[in-house]
């Protein structure tokens, strides 16, 4: 892909609002997670500061996290891993969510780079990981985050309610690649793929078991759960993130009256934080346990 400009501006732009905006107020964030060792706490705020300035220079650089090896290529996915590192110990740490269990199943769909891969097994280093992403360019870098922490497998595929072929939608963001665009986004045409859609059922029907089935699809929440009838049966919790644009109110209703229509017992026990900036948030985790 040709550098213009425009593109190098606007790959300034975001690092400059990272460094400068969320960096230091996430560092603030992470030195407070009382269930994670202040000796790791430290030691992953030095592994981020050292790796800045290779990401700055456009290089990738290895950022550690208790025992989990983290490959960053941009300035957003260091903020978004560091990010799940909050949420995940918000979430799913201090909720004992897979507290008690040996080697908790957990199914990360929409799992770009393995951000949130790499803070569930930061906590919770037993966790069997299966991560599903559709990008094949951000499949590669997933799998590769994959390989370093072992016991984890991923399929470069999206999910929805039955197995065709779609136009994946990319953006600069790449956590913001969509089967869905929205007309507020800035999706280049360009960049578009095809890429395979399989229901959730088929990839996990070997798993007996789901005890934790993360869905972060970008506006395709209510596909991905259509074809998921059968896995949330099987699942213990369930961690969706909705979009809280005006646009998308609908969407999160449908969604959420879907799982109760699959799984009567489902009840919501935790609202992650808003993300975004504060006048106008874009997105939120909802958790809900499915089974009493």
């Amino acid at each position: 892909m040709t550098t213009t400009p425009r593109t190098r501006w606007g790959r300034a732009a975001l690092w400059l609002r990272f460094y400068v905006g969320r960096s230091v107020s996430l560092d603030a964030e992470t030195l407070r997670l009382r269930r994670w060792p202040a000796r790791e706490r430290a030691a992953f705020i030095a592994s981020k500061t050292a790796a800045l300035p290779a990401i700055q220079a456009g290089r990738p650089a290895d950022v550690r996290a208790g025992d989990v090896l983290f490959r960053a290529t941009s300035a957003v996915d260091l903020g978004t891993f560091q990010s799940c590192l909050l949420d995940v110990h918000d979430e799913i740490v201090v909720g004992g969510v897979l507290d008690g269990i040996e080697a908790p199943v957990v199914v990360d769909v929409g799992a770009n780079v393995g951000q949130f891969a790499a803070a569930i097994r930061t906590f919770v280093p037993g966790a069997r990981i299966v991560s599903v992403e559709p990008d094949p360019q951000t499949h590669a870098k997933l799998a590769h985050n994959l390989g370093a922490m072992g016991g984890a497998r991923c399929h470069q595929v999206a999910v929805g309610e039955r197995r065709e072929v779609l136009t994946l939608h990319r953006h600069h963001v790449s956590v913001m690649a969509t089967l869905r665009p929205s007309d507020i986004e800035d999706y280049d045409p360009d960049l578009t793929v095809e890429v395979d859609v399989v229901p959730i059922d088929e990839l996990t029907a070997d798993l007996e078991r789901v005890d934790l089935l993360k869905i972060d699809v970008e506006g395709f929440e209510v596909e991905a759960l259509r074809g998921a009838r059968e896995t949330l049966q099987r699942t213990r919790y369930l961690l969706i993130e909705v979009g809280l644009g005006r646009e998308a109110s609908g969407a999160n209703l449908e969604a959420l009256a879907l799982v109760r229509e699959l799984v009567p017992t489902a009840r919501i026990v935790r609202f992650g934080r808003p993300l975004g900036v504060v006048e106008d948030p874009i997105c939120q985790d909802v958790l809900i346990a499915l089974q009493r």
